[in-house]
């Protein structure tokens, strides 16, 4: 929107984002311009087509990207979560960086360049940036050059990368204290390891015996993986193209850490989660990739507990704030008690009157959000969803139009 100033979110503090009131705009005018109710009148056309009334017309996010942004400060306080993107914008090389942001586009920084890290971020599928708990660190998997894949971390501290090997990495699980870093990768793209950013030391996580459990094969048969039981255990699946282990899908087979010996097998993914999981911003949930049940989130400490549908399958906040996984925008959820004439809204995130492609986004949520996270109300730095009456009247115009 044009006509509208930020508020000063540090000077409010916290509390802001959890009030009742609407802290997140102040108006010069009228929220409801030209702009607006240009927008409205497209996602009420669509969303009159629509059957669950959700336009898939995106509102649009204008960002402000400064010719020269600032840098990311990597303990900087942040009050809203954080999306993260690549773009080449200003760029005259065809070079581009890593940007971050505020979740309503606001506050464009970079966390590093390009040439910074030695390639191309990767966001896609499961690769998508992870930033550490306490904000120092990105891991991430990059492109050096077409068809060649490595796995860095970056410390925003230093400005310096860590070369964490060749091949893809993903399923990044950072400790809680930001420790170090577990994930996959390898020249396999399916080995796991644990960077121990105390000891500057990388360690692949394998058991004493490969041939484990039935003659299965650690590095042959199983795929992925993440650590489980606040870090106690590692757990793993079989490889989705070994139809000779079908008898074993949805099963866990778990490993005790650090020295990766086997424990046992047990029914530990949901039905049809077979090819990884994504895991929510706080941490606390999982939606399936390419889930053959439909589209559902859980409990990541108690993964068979299916706790509800959901929009999109990468989760910003359960219940109400999701992220597509292959486009530059984001959904949220209207929920009831809004009385809303819409059920959802998308939001796209755009450079204004630039030809710009901004990239597939990545989520951080910085731990002093963390607590009560599920109940934090980020809807008042967005414009404001239209009242059942205003709605009405925009549909009355098109009609009358056509």
């Amino acid at each position: 929107m044009n006509k509208l100033k930020k508020s000063v979110i540090a000077a409010l503090g916290l509390s802001v984002i959890g009030g009742s009131a609407a802290y997140g705009y102040f108006y010069i005018t009228n929220p409801y311009d030209e702009e607006y109710m240009e927008n409205l009148e497209y996602l009420v056309k669509y969303a009159e087509r629509s059957e669950d009334k959700i336009s898939h017309i995106n509102w649009p996010i204008y960002l402000d990207i400064p010719t020269i942004p600032k840098m990311e400060v990597w303990d900087a306080v942040n009050h809203l979560p954080q999306i993260q993107f690549f773009s080449t914008v200003h760029s005259k090389d065809g070079y581009g960086s890593l940007y971050t942001m505020n979740l309503d586009g606001s506050d464009v920084r970079v966390l590093f360049s390009q040439e910074e890290i030695g390639g191309i971020p990767e966001i896609r599928g499961l690769s998508r940036p992870s930033r550490s708990p306490d904000g120092r660190y990105v891991i991430s998997s990059i492109q050096p050059s077409p068809f060649n894949f490595s796995c860095v971390l970056y410390d925003l501290k230093t400005r310096e990368p860590i070369d964490l090997g060749k091949g893809r990495c993903y399923n990044f699980n950072w400790d809680a204290e930001s420790n170090g870093v577990y994930f996959i990768g390898g020249d396999s793209w399916q080995s796991p390891f644990y960077f121990d950013l105390n000891k500057d030391k990388l360690s692949k996580l394998y058991p004493s015996e490969d041939n484990f459990f039935e003659e299965l094969s650690f590095e042959n048969d199983l795929s992925g993986g993440y650590p489980i039981e606040n870090g106690e255990f590692f757990i793993r699946k079989v490889k989705g193209d070994k139809n000779n282990l079908n008898k074993y899908h949805g099963k866990g087979f778990k490993f005790k850490l650090p020295d990766m010996k086997y424990i046992g097998v047990e029914d530990y993914f949901p039905e049809g989660c077979y090819y990884g999981q994504n895991v929510s911003a706080d941490g606390r949930y999982f939606t399936c990739v390419y889930s053959e049940g439909g589209k559902y989130y859980y409990n990541i400490d108690k993964p068979l507990t299916k706790i509800g549908e959901v929009k999109e399958s990468l989760i910003i906040q359960a219940g109400t704030w999701y992220m597509s996984d292959i486009t530059k925008k984001i959904f949220r959820k209207i929920n009831d008690d809004e009385k809303a004439p819409i059920s959802g809204i998308y939001y796209s995130y755009e450079v204004r009157n630039r030809k710009v492609n901004i990239g597939k986004l990545a989520y951080y949520v910085p731990e002093e959000l963390k607590e009560n996270y599920d109940i934090l109300n980020f809807s008042d730095y967005f414009p404001p969803i239209p009242s059942v009456e205003l709605y009405q009247e925009t549909l009355n115009k098109i009609l009358k139009e056509e």
